[in-house]
């Protein structure tokens, strides 16, 4: 834990040495690594930082580098570049909270995530299980919502660049995943239709370059093999079996564990993910 919160706060401070900044702006930054720093459960202070909208999005960027440093495999030859690379990707959000921040005014929002971390305490309960749907069966919605979403997608699809809160972003995300987890039932029965197919092709295409310009690689990368996917077989040249239904819906078990940062072992779901992948790469050159 301890390595952890000084590598996050070294990168907070390389991150903080590209910027131009004020005493006000560096007292905030020492106010930041100091929570970091002082933290008496790190996991707990990163998840609560997400719920708050003037932290939520560099927040995500502090649990990547906390997963980096406790649960991924480090390459001490390249970890001067790592660091320097990770650091780097801190400064847009960094900056962005001391551009809207006063030392003042940080402290405050620093005292709600004090409460927000008692209250949490207090109160969470995580379910271990991966549940594709909403958080109870009763909330899983059926396909025929697929006109909905997609109405409410054209509705609320104004700008790729507008920057959202973390939250935002995750509701976003989340929304389709229980129709599609639905509709590939349909594919697997041969029982959709291409309307239909097409809807799911242009949602989940505007969520892989939303997922894209919020920087979430991972999330990207399974919204690209699932499109990807959708398309081969809508041209014919995938045909639907249990095998790829299997992987094609191991890409969203993967960004619904990564989105509501379930503490379970993806890598199985991960492997099948990427032979999918690795099969459209193989299709494509053919």
């Amino acid at each position: 834990m301890e390595i952890a919160k000084s590598y996050i706060t070294q990168c907070i401070t390389q991150a903080s040495e590209n910027l131009r900044l004020d005493a006000d702006k560096l007292n905030i930054v020492s106010l930041l690594k100091d929570e970091i720093s002082n933290s008496p459960d790190l996991v707990n202070t990163l998840t609560e930082m997400k719920k708050l909208t003037e932290t939520s999005k560099f927040a995500v960027k502090l649990s990547d580098l906390y997963n980096f440093i406790t649960k991924d495999e480090i390459n001490f030859k390249n970890i001067s570049h790592t660091f320097s690379k990770q650091s780097s990707k801190l400064v847009d959000e960094l900056n962005s909270i001391l551009d809207h921040s006063t030392q003042h005014s940080f402290k405050k929002i620093l005292n709600r995530l004090h409460h927000e971390e008692k209250t949490g305490l207090q109160t969470e309960e995580e379910q271990p299980e991966i549940y594709l749907g909403g958080e109870s069966d009763s909330d899983k919605p059926e396909v025929s919502e697929t006109t909905k979403l997609k109405e409410e997608f054209i509705l609320e699809n104004e700008d790729l660049n507008q920057k959202l809160s973390f939250s935002d972003y995750k509701e976003r995300i989340l929304k389709p995943i229980p129709s599609l987890d639905e509709f590939l039932n349909l594919v697997k029965n041969n029982k959709y239709n291409e309307e239909e197919m097409d809807d799911f092709i242009i949602l989940m295409e505007f969520n892989t370059e939303l997922s894209k310009n919020e920087e979430f690689d991972i999330i990207t990368k399974m919204h690209m093999i699932f499109t990807s996917t959708l398309k081969l077989l809508k041209s014919h040249k995938m045909t639907p079996n249990s095998n790829l239904i299997e992987d094609m819906r191991a890409c969203l078990i993967v960004i619904v564990a990564i989105i509501r940062e379930k503490n379970v072992d993806i890598t199985e779901f991960l492997v099948k993910a990427e032979r999918l992948g690795n099969s459209i790469v193989n299709l494509n050159k053919g």
